[in-house]
């Protein structure tokens, strides 16, 4: 029996549905059945708000992009516990 994996993606530009994309590809190398779901594909209002908003913040902002996409990735490496992380989550 193949195993099954349930891949959950969103339409965000391009870069979460090509690795989506590719994750799937190389399970099902494996014999693994994949199944690719955009989170907001029952959405689709949504679905065109969200993209669109990130496609004119790339576009128009750059620089504003790229520091909240730094200041992200900077707080993936810091250990985060209890009410002192989420204030700082909600600061961001």
């Amino acid at each position: 029996m193949n195993k099954k994996v349930l891949i959950l993606t969103m339409t965000c530009g391009e870069g979460h549905n090509a690795i989506a994309k590719s994750i799937a590809n190389e399970l099902t190398k494996n014999n693994t059945d994949c199944k690719i779901v955009d989170v907001f594909e029952s959405k689709p209002k949504l679905k065109k708000f969200y993209n669109d908003s990130y496609l004119f913040l790339c576009k128009h902002f750059p620089k504003t992009y790229q520091f909240f996409w730094q200041k992200q990735r900077g707080r993936r490496n810091k250990p985060r516990s209890g009410r002192q992380s989420r204030c700082r989550m909600l600061r961001w």
